[in-house]
């Protein structure tokens, strides 16, 4: 799912069917215990629905998971600095160092962050240097990649 994100050419619509813990998660909301950095890229460029639960009765061999049927509709407002794959590949790796060490601030992990993406120089925001990175929003992540990205989509300062 992460590599659907970096395709040259996005799907207007994506039907998936996957585990159910992971359905949670790709749908999940900042500040939920299922959110992190796949949710964010995702939720980045699309609008992700869990359509249905589908039971493990209905395969063979039955697994022990329950499995769901997940949506991923292209978000028409998807920020313009996301357009292409090369700049989607930058931000799923800013947005994966940001979640590798999810109990730490975003004080002890942007620079790692904009250093794995070879960034521009970028202060990180006052009001953003003791919250975590599952605690921000979707756009908060973007808006927060752009002010380091090397194309210069955002302030520096």
């Amino acid at each position: 799912l992460a590599e659907l994100a970096q395709l040259d050419r996005l799907p207007d619509v994506a039907v998936g069917l996957v585990q159910k813990e992971l359905a949670q998660r790709l749908a999940a909301s900042p500040g939920e215990r299922a959110y992190g950095g796949l949710a964010g890229l995702l939720q980045a460029l699309f609008t992700v629905q869990v359509l249905r639960d589908v039971s493990p009765e209905v395969f063979r061999p039955r697994p022990k998971v329950w499995s769901s049927v997940v949506r991923l509709a292209l978000r028409e407002d998807r920020p313009a600095g996301l357009a292409d794959a090369a700049a989607r590949a930058r931000f799923a790796q800013f947005v994966r160092v940001l979640f590798g060490q999810r109990r730490k601030t975003l004080r002890r992990t942007f620079a790692a962050a904009v250093a794995e993406i070879g960034g521009a120089a970028a202060v990180l925001p006052a009001d953003l240097g003791a919250r975590r990175a599952e605690q921000l929003t979707v756009d908060e992540l973007v808006a927060l990649w752009q002010r380091c990205e090397p194309d210069g989509f955002g302030p520096t300062d």
